[in-house]
């Protein structure tokens, strides 16, 4: 016969408390032990007492389009050599102010370049010079002794012609005083050629003089106009070509904001037109005046070079980035008072009166400010009740 396997106890008792407790908890689940509210007509809210309350309006701003730029002088130069020689010395560095040449001053020297090749050309074309002054004055007394003795011959031949005619001279004698007379014009004519020659050649000479003092000139670099060295590219010892750039001099005293303004915002510019301008660097805004409008467009950008008159200012140096902003037309938008918006994190926040004591939690999107007013982008109407602080 088969063994039955009988349970104990306490096995059996574990299993009934189990299944017990399932059905305890899932009889709280389905909320057999919460007291049940009675049907019946929804209650009122409570009413909150609100403080000062303000209206969404709608209003009319000008648009306006910020066109990046950068801050320049309006009177800059690259000044450069126009020799070809070694660099002697260089008296400035940059920041230094510097002056042109005036009626009671002297021009800042910048640099000087070595001039002995000048100073030794100049010194040879000075002496041809003499030279040919000294062969002038030969050439001139040759030309009067010639004139000289072409009178003395023109008399000899007249009275020998009226020897002639008085049967008291000879025919031979006639004629060699004919050629005594061609051959003192002769002489003439050659004295004369040879003082023309060498006037010529002291013309020529002469320039060449004034060249090369035009060139020893070039060798002292001087300050083109009133202004600042802002770049200085050269050092004593370096060898500089024609053309090179040796320094960037600007006059800081007259900047202006270049911005590249795209071709439709150009349509709204002109000249003479007073725009402020947002200067990052120093947080500073000007009044800048439209001074020229290139009328040439970058093929490749598409924008139109517009230079702005900015005042004069100690921070306005060039290269600062600016931005030039240009009205273009006006927009309709919603705008509230500042106070009645409230920041949780990066969320923006109003309570709107949906009704009479009621405010209600709206999450918003502001726009930019206008004095005590601020743009909303969404999530009011215009009309709305909004409580302020």
């Amino acid at each position: 016969m088969k063994k039955i396997k009988r349970f104990k106890g306490k096995p059996i008792l574990k299993i009934v408390a189990l299944i017990a407790s399932l059905l305890v908890m899932m009889m709280w689940l389905a909320g057999m032990f919460r007291n049940k509210i009675e049907a019946g007509p929804a209650r009122e809210p409570a009413t909150v007492a609100t403080k000062s309350t303000t209206r969404v309006e709608a209003r009319r701003y000008p648009m306006i389009v910020e066109q990046a730029g950068t801050v320049r002088t309006r009177t800059e130069a690259q000044v450069s050599s126009r020799l070809m020689a070694q660099v002697e010395e260089v008296l400035v560095r940059e920041g230094d102010t510097i002056r042109a040449a005036s009626s009671d001053g002297k021009a800042t020297i910048l640099a000087k370049l070595d001039d002995r090749d000048i100073q030794a050309k100049l010194q040879q074309a000075q002496a041809q010079v003499a030279s040919l002054q000294r062969a002038l004055g030969v050439a001139l007394a040759q030309q009067q002794s010639a004139q000289a003795l072409l009178q003395q011959a023109a008399t000899d031949l007249a009275r020998t012609e009226k020897l002639v005619e008085a049967k008291a001279a000879t025919v031979q004698q006639l004629d060699h005083a004919r050629t005594q007379r061609d051959t003192a014009e002769a002489q003439v004519l050659a004295a004369q050629g040879l003082v023309e020659q060498t006037r010529a050649q002291q013309v020529g000479a002469e320039a060449a003089v004034r060249e090369g003092q035009i060139m020893l000139s070039f060798a002292v670099i001087e300050a083109p106009f009133d202004g600042k060295i802002s770049s200085k590219r050269i050092n004593p010892g370096d060898m500089v070509a024609p053309g090179q750039i040796l320094f960037a001099v600007e006059s800081p005293s007259e900047p202006q904001l270049h911005a590249m303004v795209s071709e439709t915002v150009a349509l709204h510019l002109k000249a003479g037109q007073t725009l402020p301008v947002q200067i990052d660097a120093p947080q500073r805004q000007f009044d800048g005046i439209v001074r020229d409008i290139v009328p040439q467009a970058d093929p490749l950008t598409r924008t139109i070079l517009v230079k702005v008159d900015l005042p004069k200012d100690a921070g306005l140096v060039s290269g600062l980035f600016g931005r030039l902003s240009v009205p273009i037309g006006d927009y309709s938008t919603l705008v509230i008072a500042k106070n009645a918006i409230r920041q949780s994190g990066q969320l923006y926040l109003i309570h709107v009166l949906e009704k009479p004591g009621l405010p209600a939690r709206r999450f918003v999107q502001i726009g930019p400010e206008h004095g005590p007013l601020v743009e909303v982008l969404s999530g009011v109407q215009e009309g709305d009740e909004v409580v302020t602080n």
